[in-house]
């Protein structure tokens, strides 16, 4: 199969141009085909909710930033209802976040 353009000139009639008296330059070639471009505004529509979803992945991985130097242990079983959310939500809002990596864990 051929390819082929079919283009109209803005005073006159549709031309057919035949593929080997045409070169397509395709700056942004779409990954499907590799036939077809994807226009300008179509790679920039991309690369702004590419850009969007980082900053929002980056963000949740710096926010859930602890990174604790020691592990907390205890004889018994916590309720896991109860005391293990309160520590855990309690460590969290102390240490948890980029602003508060490395800071120093005190434990009573």
């Amino acid at each position: 199969m051929k390819k082929y353009l079919i283009v109209t000139p803005p005073k006159g009639k549709q031309i057919r141009i035949e593929e080997e008296d045409f070169i397509h330059f395709m700056p942004y070639p779409s990954l499907d085909s590799g036939i077809t471009s994807l226009s300008p505004i179509t790679q920039n529509k991309e690369t702004i909710a590419l850009q969007a979803s980082l900053e929002e992945v980056a963000g949740r991985f710096f926010s859930m930033g602890m990174n604790p130097s020691a592990i907390l242990t205890h004889p018994k079983k916590f309720q896991k209802d109860t005391t293990s959310a309160r520590l855990e939500q309690q460590m969290q809002q102390l240490y948890g976040g980029s602003e508060r990596s490395g800071k120093t864990i005190v434990l009573e």
